[in-house]
């Protein structure tokens, strides 16, 4: 896209929609599954419901309640209660077009100005809506130990999708790598460490549910 400032997820779930058409139609391929982690598992859910041609939906460490619910709780794990009263503040101005003075340091990496559009469009997204419409398998996979999605989002997806298979890998992180710690700098070290493998489990639960499609 052109301009960063028109951007929205819309554009994504396009891309997918797109991919999975030129996918579709490739005769060595069997199967179409689209798998999306963390703000891409939403991506490939939309873009299923779209009608991108796929035989099932892998959402990782996916959202599955609001935006807005979900960054309170990240930001609750590393500022104070006024703090977090002030960041939760300047998001909901930022996303109602407000002016956003003395944004804290934790809520301005989602409260810039170039990417209002996008963060509208990423508010607005309802996981459990989504996930209610889905006519294909899903398999939700999530880590036990993520600390920007947790087992609530994956409960509200399997709460509003009861046909889906959810499995929670323990002592599996955000960034699905082997942590046992809920400390957000400990946590922070692996998401910048490519050297770490993914925890074990990871891809055979994956790769087994594709394969008993």
């Amino acid at each position: 896209i052109g301009d960063i400032t028109a951007l929205s997820t819309d554009d994504y779930v396009a891309d997918l929609r797109a991919a999975a058409d030129s996918l579709a139609a490739d005769r060595r391929l069997s199967k179409v599954i689209l798998l999306g982690h963390s703000e891409g598992a939403g991506h490939v859910l939309q873009a299923a419901n779209r009608g991108a041609p796929a035989a099932g939906v892998i959402m990782v460490s996916g959202m599955g309640r609001k935006l807005t619910d979900v960054l309170h709780d990240q930001f609750a794990l590393q500022v104070d209660s006024a703090t977090l009263a002030q960041a939760d503040s300047s998001v909901a101005r930022f996303l109602r077009g407000d002016p956003t003075p003395n944004v804290p340091p934790i809520a301005q990496p989602v409260t810039l100005p170039m990417y209002r559009t996008f963060m509208r469009s990423l508010a607005a997204y309802d996981p459990v809506a989504e996930a209610r419409r889905l006519q294909l398998p899903l398999l939700v996979v999530q880590g036990a130990t993520d600390l920007q999605t947790t087992k609530r989002d994956a409960e509200q997806l399997a709460a509003a999708q009861p046909k889906a298979t959810v499995v929670v890998l323990p002592n599996v992180n955000h960034v699905l790598k082997v942590m046992e710690s809920s400390d957000v700098q400990v946590q922070l070290a692996t998401y910048r460490n490519p050297a770490l493998p993914l925890a074990p489990d990871v891809v055979p639960t994956m790769a087994g549910w594709i394969l008993g499609l």
